[in-house]
Formats: C-alpha cells, sequence, structure tokens
C-alpha cells in the first residue's frame, strides 16, 4: 500500500496479514471499527498460504477446543458470508491407533473433549466401512466428522498454474524456470499440466511444498511437512531442506514420526 493510501489514524492497526490478522481485520470492520492491516508483502502469501489446510478439532489441547470449535463453526459458513470459493470441505479426521499405547492416549483425550466436540473412538469394522478396502491390522481409531479442510491448492488451475501465482509473488523474473526447477525437485514435473482436483492428497502436499522451493525465503516454517508423503517425497523434501541449509537458510520444523 503507497504512504499516501495509509489512513492517518484508525481504531485498530494490525501488523500482518495472515488468516489471523486478517480475519480479525474483518471481524472488527463487520462491527465498525475503522482497521488498518499492515503487510510487508502479500497478504496471505506467507504460512498462512502454505499449510496443509487442516480444519482440525480432534487432538488439540483442551485449552484450544473451545477456540477450535468456534473456527470450525465459522470455516462452516465462510463461503456464504464471503461470497467467495474457499474450497470448504466437511471431511472429517480419522486417527489409526495402530498400538494399544496409542489408543489409550485417543481415550484419555476424548475424556478431556467430552461434550466439546463429535469425536468419538471407533471399532476396527467402523473404520473400515468408513475407508473401503482398507488393508492391515487397526486397534481401533479416533474420529471427528465435523473437521475439515480448506484446500490451499485450488483445483480448477493445474499444478503450474498454482505455482505461478505464489512464485510470481516473491520473483520478478524467471518464475517459469523456478518452478521447472521445483516440480523436479519434488518429483512432480509429470503432474504440471493437471488439475488440483484430481491430485491426491500427497500429490498435493508436494505441490505446497514446491511453492517454498520455487521462491524460497531465507526462513521456512514448516509445520508437519512429511504428513502424506511416501518415502521418496520425504527423502527428495529432506533433500530439499539440506540444500536450503547449505545456502544459508533457516528451518523451523515440527515433526512427529519423521527424524
Amino acid at each position: 500500500m503507497a504512504e499516501a493510501m495509509v489512513p492517518r489514524q484508525a481504531d485498530v492497526v494490525i501488523v500482518g496479514g495472515g488468516i489471523v490478522g486478517a480475519a480479525s481485520a474483518y471481524y472488527l470492520a463487520q462491527r465498525g471499527v475503522s482497521v488498518v492491516l499492515l503487510e510487508r508483502a502479500e497478504v496471505g502469501a506467507e504460512q498462512s498460504g502454505r499449510n496443509w489446510g487442516f480444519v482440525r478439532q480432534q487432538g488439540r489441547h483442551p485449552l484450544e477446543i473451545p477456540l477450535a470449535v468456534e473456527s470450525n463453526r465459522i470455516w462452516q459458513s465462510a463461503e456464504t458470508d464471503l461470497d467467495a470459493d474457499i474450497e470448504w470441505t466437511r471431511g472429517g479426521n480419522l486417527g489409526f491407533a495402530l498400538t494399544e499405547e496409542r489408543l489409550a492416549q485417543y481415550e484419555g483425550w476424548i475424556e478431556e473433549a467430552r461434550g466439546l466436540i463429535d469425536a468419538r473412538i471407533v471399532t476396527p469394522d467402523e473404520i473400515r466401512g468408513l475407508i473401503r478396502g482398507l488393508k492391515g491390522d487397526v486397534l481401533g481409531g479416533l474420529h471427528t466428522p465435523s473437521d475439515g479442510h480448506a484446500d490451499p491448492v485450488k483445483p480448477v488451475l493445474t499444478v503450474t498454474e498454482n505455482l505461478r501465482f505464489w512464485t510470481s509473488l516473491r520473483l520478478a523474473g524467471g518464475v517459469g524456470d523456478a518452478i521447472h526447477a521445483a516440480l523436479s525437485r519434488l518429483g512432480i514435473s509429470h503432474l504440471a499440466d493437471v488439475p488440483g482436483r484430481f491430485l491426491s492428497a500427497g500429490q498435493k502436499r508436494r505441490v505446497n511444498l514446491a511453492r517454498i522451493v520455487a521462491a524460497p525465503a531465507p526462513l521456512w516454517l514448516l509445520d508437519e511437512p512429511h504428513t502424506a508423503l511416501d518415502q521418496a517425497a520425504m527423502d527428495s523434501l529432506d533433500d530439499a531442506i539440506a540444500g536450503h541449509r547449505d545456502s544459508g537458510g533457516m528451518v523451523v520444523m515440527s515433526a512427529h514420526a519423521h527424524a
């Protein structure tokens, strides 16, 4: 925003145009509060545009659950409220328990969340009813039907078109070459012209990661980046992370099952 366009005064000034900052500005404005939202780059171009899109109540810390429940309620009407296609899908959240220890953890969490959300413990037969053709042994699971996701990968755009939008925010030139290199690095060059709606969960993860590789920032913030990736994709991601660090970049990453 040009300096001349910034109001000289406002009731509230919000710094940071991610989902939290933008949502705060929106709801304050709805209540008649004058708001200025400041963002150093493009609104939604940082972590808010690089996440997996999960809208999750399941597994939250007990103190987070009321906020997660309210967030889920807002997402369910957001397309109507904003008059925009936000790719919201209420597909539920299902976690498998392959060990007695994991099942006990799920049961303990249910006790803390009881009465707050629609999560429940499901049996192996119920899981197979939810996922037809599931192979292998599972002891049980945790299922929250009201959870969902708002897909960061636009389904009507091809992989290349999705990447071009985000890469153009950071690069003034060489966008095509950067996209080609990122797709190659993540092993998805063959998906370049495929619309997002035809991608598997793992392929969408790699497209999201390719955004970072195509137009890297000095600092990468990665939240469970190995989720839904096969071993080859995890190896490709690890190589990309190592290359970023070798070139002087920094990575802050949370992970559970991958070292």
